[in-house]
């Protein structure tokens, strides 16, 4: 992350944002470079089976579905905080 080899997370954007008080939008490169991060994070996710979309898949979801993708984005955030609310 610090030599700008790979994307940071939208998890790793939240935390330092709590940690810091600053406003993640600020130390983001653009929206669309986020979206495509928190993406290919999601899609890592083990909830998933092992054939996941590459980058040019996941580029074209961005742009044809951009709201689909934010939707799949929130409905896989609350996924995760309903299963650390039962853990």
């Amino acid at each position: 992350m610090e030599k700008n080899e790979r994307s940071v997370s939208f998890a790793v954007m939240l935390q330092l944002s709590e940690t810091y008080g600053i406003d993640w939008c600020d130390i983001a490169e653009d929206e669309d470079t986020t979206v495509l991060a928190d993406l290919r994070a999601t899609v890592q996710d083990p909830l998933f089976d092992s054939r996941r979309p590459d980058l040019a898949q996941l580029r074209a979801a961005q742009a044809h579905s951009p709201e689909l993708v934010a939707r799949f984005l929130r409905l896989h955030r609350a996924y995760l905080a309903a299963t650390d609310r039962l853990l």
